[in-house]
């Protein structure tokens, strides 16, 4: 069956974000857009989101926090009786499980076909489990029930109750139904109260859980930054108070700017722009220092070829006498550079480019002050005719492959003393 929620965060978020937004909430996906559009109030929505809070280990707190976004609208009234205590009342048994045996030994109440996902899966070391029993469990004939509800009487007659291990504890109630009927982990809307009045706070009190979530007010994450519209944002980066995001999103002191969305005439590359209708490459901001625009005088075409299968994005750059080639990451940061003709780069060449992996300059004989200085990733520099080089050439590292023939005489090369000097100085 399909989900209103979840056909929409696949949409905006993708496919891997909609599987795991199944399991984190789902008790949410009960309300019609109640999941979506928080997640749409708090996170622009990208397709990113999904690999960063897990490369970043960061998917227990965003299930925190969206969950601290929603509305409480009935909070769980107290009595002052225990869990088994409340449901002895209501004709269930409480169990719960310490062992892998333990949770097997209710695959008997559950028809073959429907067993848990628990059961062939160890969840204790993630999960605290229990089983409510109702007392005539066993009596229920699972035939009778020709149209399966999730809240029936089969349904309910037998709850496995799972609350995940961490700082706070999400509860999720299971249909003894499983997947025959839709959204089975989200039984009794995932109100414990449902079951019976006060046994939320009842597991809280026994059991020391905290099944209602503190409020999360931040969701520090890297390179993640929070507008004053209350979203997160994906940046490539920040400099003098400015994010540079994919999607071409500026976001100032705060603010967010969509002047260059229009992707049909607009890249933003690293912290450039690239105008595709007026044949320009300009610089965002006014008090960085790069020559990077100034090798792109007079173009005369810009073409841009995508790579889907490899997420790479080429703008080929044609001007009067030269070519240029920019390869550019799923981000749109610059990761290889080829320019054919040019003969000499100014100071601060790509300054702030930390990704770029390759550089390409057959013609360059002579390059400026501090070029490419703090990028960690370059792999290899072809330069054949390289002459001259200024200071902070490069960031001192042994792994780039250097094609520049006059880095062969070891001893005499002014540009290899230049950048065994700088490694010296980057090393104290």
């Amino acid at each position: 069956m399909h989900s209103y929620d979840l056909d929409r965060i696949k949409d905006k978020y993708g496919e891997n974000m909609m599987h795991l937004c199944r399991e984190l909430f789902p008790t949410l996906l009960d309300r019609k857009g109640l999941l979506f559009e928080t997640m749409l109030s708090y996170f622009y929505p990208t397709h990113f989101l999904y690999e960063d809070l897990i490369n970043n280990s960061k998917v227990s707190l965003f299930q925190e926090y969206i969950l601290s976004k929603i509305p409480e609208e009935n909070r769980p009234i107290e009595k002052r009786k225990t869990a088994i205590e409340l449901l002895k009342e209501i004709g269930y048994d409480l169990y719960e499980c310490k062992t892998q045996e333990e949770v097997l030994s209710f695959k008997k109440y559950y028809r073959l076909d429907e067993e848990l996902c628990t059961f062939k899966k160890r969840k204790l070391a993630d999960y605290r489990i229990f089983f409510a029993i109702k007392e005539n469990a066993l009596e229920l004939n699972r035939d009778d029930f020709h149209t399966p509800m999730r809240e029936d009487e089969y349904s309910t007659s037998v709850l496995c109750i799972q609350f995940k291990r961490g700082h706070t504890n999400p509860v999720s109630i299971k249909s003894r139904y499983n997947h025959t009927v839709f959204n089975p982990d989200a039984t009794l809307f995932n109100n414990l109260d449902n079951i019976v009045t006060g046994l939320t706070r009842a597991f809280e009190k026994t059991y020391g859980l905290k099944v209602f979530n503190c409020y999360v007010d931040e969701m520090h994450m890297p390179n993640y930054v929070k507008a004053k519209n209350g979203k997160y944002y994906r940046y490539n980066y920040h400099i003098n108070n400015i994010y540079y995001c994919p999607d071409n999103i500026i976001i100032v002191n705060g603010n967010v700017f969509n002047t260059y969305m229009a992707k049909e005439r607009y890249i933003i590359a690293d912290y450039f722009i690239i105008d595709l209708q007026e044949k320009k490459i300009s610089i965002y901001d006014d008090y960085i220092s790069d020559c990077f625009p100034d090798c792109f005088n007079d173009i005369l075409k810009i073409e841009v070829y995508n790579d889907k299968k490899h997420d790479i994005k080429c703008v080929y750059i044609v001007q009067e006498e030269n070519y240029v080639l920019l390869f550019l990451n799923k981000y749109n940061q610059i990761i290889a550079y080829h320019n054919e003709c040019i003969d000499e780069i100014g100071d601060n060449f790509l300054i702030y480019n930390n990704v770029l992996c390759e550089i390409t300059l057959p013609n360059v004989r002579k390059i400026g002050n501090s070029f490419q200085y703090y990028n960690h990733s370059l792999k290899k520099i072809s330069a054949p005719r390289l002459k001259k080089v200024g200071n902070a050439f490069l960031l001192p590292t042994d792994d780039v492959c250097y094609d520049i023939p006059s880095l062969k005489k070891f001893g005499k090369n002014k540009i290899l003393k230049k950048i065994i000097q700088d490694r010296r100085k980057k090393n104290g």
